[in-house]
């Protein structure tokens, strides 16, 4: 299953555990995803070779869907990394004078 992303947080907002927690779940999200996406890569792997035993023609369809979801997750992925960044950059601006 698809990993849900962690709401993005406001920095200037948060206490240090709070801040602590938005990065956990940010960092639990990204290695999910990465989790994610080698279970889709064996997916994609898995019906290669089984068209392939079989003789038949790879399905395009099936094989642009699995890539599209990858695509998506890993600009999901890059996000969540860019707000939590953001988000550790104003709290420390913030908290840490």
């Amino acid at each position: 299953m698809e990993p849900s992303a962690p709401v993005p947080v406001d920095g200037a907002a948060l206490s240090e555990d709070q801040m602590r927690a938005a990065a956990g779940a940010a960092r639990g999200f990204i290695a999910q995803s990465d989790v994610y996406q080698a279970c889709l890569a064996d997916a994609l792997n898995a019906a290669k070779a089984q068209a392939t035993s079989e003789g038949k023609p790879r399905d395009p369809a099936f094989e642009a869907g699995i890539l599209a979801k990858v695509a998506a997750n890993q600009k999901l992925k890059e996000k969540v990394g860019a707000e939590i960044n953001a988000a550790i950059g104003v709290y420390k601006k913030t908290h840490l004078k």
